[in-house]
């Protein structure tokens, strides 16, 4: 969760969370008040009988345009050293390399996208029938339209649409900025991300650091950001919410916090498998399950925190369908967890607008005990990353209600002029408007859902969220997580859908 700037957080609104029981990483005036304005390397051995139609984009020595029968033994050199055997019934008009029956030492560059429009320049249709045997020691720079399952920790299997102007350099920038800004190291050794009070740090930055830490493959500030997480956690293994170097100052956990350093020790694991990241998300995961996950009814709800005083109350910006579903991967348990991530969707339609697609702050379970009821129909700091949320979704899952939720939200923010013109909060019908100018929290969410809508949407949503406002630790930490998914570095890993 998250205090707005400027911070107003006095001993007496401390005291009336306490006695409410509400110890999450508290509300700000801006969550509470309405009225406020990869690469792929492989080293493989394969035996393969293949029938397929082929599109491919590749870089070749040989340039066909033929319509042919052909029964051939060939020995063909080209930029390798090969054997070729072919024995096929082929129609082609193609820019292709393409060895049959082959014995085949390939060195090539690539990068392969796997939801991507290709560049193909092939029209063929292909009956093959070949035995081969290739040995691939590859870098390849590759863009197919395939359909691909793999383990791998790399883009592969990523969905959607990534805009054109955010390479890989540039997002890595602005994780760079940030971590130089708003990252510290305590006298122990453990990292810490500043809060807005730079002498503390909220359980939610942590979790946001790792998540980038591991995106980037930045060992040394995952580690010290993991070492800090577990040097607070409270008697149920959650993170307290509010510390400082030595202190625990706000008790209790806020579970979206606990949410994402549990996904960052799954992609800490697959970047470095050998260091024991995978035994501790498990555990997580296990505390996570065992704390916040409550059944309400027959349904699955994630409570803020696991010291409310006995309520379970929701908040909108926690919800983490795609998160949920690589758990149940991950733990051997797709039951309890894909049931969680559709049960996440329900308990968002139940407190949206079904035109603009913005959820309230904090939502009601149906039967669990709530009592901070009146929330309010607003959409502010608190929900403000629900976007972003529902988007990973459907970038590592294909959800289909992924998609309609982000594109719905897309519609809006279009009919707003776009990200640069978009409110730091909205009504849930989208007639009132928070506080402007637009800030990366929130135009930088509504971005992301560009990248479930179309190409020119997901590039002009980006574009814009370049120049828009990013001062203070929410805003600064977002954008580089928004920037990161946006490069293809947001990736649940090598563990598969």
């Amino acid at each position: 969760m998250y205090f707005a700037r400027p911070l107003l957080l006095s001993a007496l609104s401390i005291a009336i969370f306490s006695a409410s029981g509400c110890n999450k990483d508290g509300m700000s005036p801006s969550e509470t008040d309405s009225s406020v304005n990869s690469d792929s390397n492989s080293d493989s051995d394969s035996d393969s009988d293949t029938d397929s139609d082929t599109d491919t984009d590749s870089d070749s020595d040989t340039d066909s345009d033929s319509d042919s029968d052909t029964d051939s033994d060939s020995d063909t050199d080209s930029d390798a050293d090969s054997d070729a055997d072919s024995d096929s019934d082929s129609d082609s008009d193609s820019d292709s390399d393409s060895d049959s029956d082959t014995d085949t030492d390939t060195d090539t560059d690539s990068d392969t996208d796997s939801d991507a429009d290709s560049d193909a320049d092939s029209d063929s249709d292909s009956d093959t029938d070949a035995d081969t045997d290739t040995d691939t020691d590859s870098d390849s720079d590759s863009d197919t339209d395939s359909d691909t399952d793999s383990d791998s920790d790399s883009d592969a299997d990523l969905l959607g649409y990534f805009p054109a102007t955010v390479d890989e350099s540039y997002a890595q920038q602005v994780y760079n900025d940030w971590m130089g800004e708003w990252v510290a190291e305590c006298p122990d050794g453990t990292k810490r991300v500043k809060w807005d009070n730079a002498s503390q740090t909220v359980s939610e930055g942590i979790g946001y650091g790792m998540l980038l830490a591991a995106s980037w493959e930045d060992q040394s500030t995952f580690d010290g950001l993991w070492r800090f997480y577990q040097k607070f956690t409270n008697a149920n293994g959650l993170m307290n919410w509010q510390v400082d170097c030595d202190n625990v100052i706000g008790k209790g956990a806020a579970a979206d916090a606990d949410l994402d350093a549990a996904m960052a020790l799954i992609m800490a694991h697959c970047v470095w498998p050998d260091k024991g990241y995978a035994d501790d998300a498990r555990a997580l995961i296990t505390n996570i399950r065992d704390h916040v996950m409550k059944m309400d009814g027959d349904r699955i709800f994630l409570c803020a925190g696991d010291e409310w005083g006995g309520d379970c109350c929701g908040n909108a910006s926690y919800q983490a369908p795609g998160y949920y579903r690589t758990f149940g991967t991950f733990m051997g348990d797709t039951a309890f967890w894909n049931q969680a991530a559709e049960d996440s969707y329900f308990y968002l339609d139940e407190n949206n607008n079904d035109t603009t697609g913005l959820v309230s702050d904090w939502m009601d379970p149906l039967s669990l005990k709530c009592d901070a009821k009146g929330w309010g129909d607003w959409h502010g700091w608190d929900a403000s990353r629900m976007p972003w949320r529902v988007t990973v979704d459907y970038m590592w899952h294909g959800s289909d209600v992924a998609k309609r939720v982000a594109n719905t939200i897309a519609e809006f923010v279009i009919g707003k002029g776009g990200v640069a013109q978009t409110c730091q909060g909205y009504s849930l019908d989208g007639s009132q408007c928070g506080n402007t100018p637009a800030v990366t929290t929130f135009a930088g969410a509504f971005a992301m859902t560009g990248m479930a809508k179309d190409q020119s949407t997901a590039d002009t949503f980006f574009d814009d969220l370049k120049t828009v406002g990013n001062d203070g630790y929410f805003n600064e930490i977002l954008n580089a997580l928004y920037f990161t998914a946006a490069a293809k570095r947001f990736v649940p890993g090598c563990v598969a859908k």
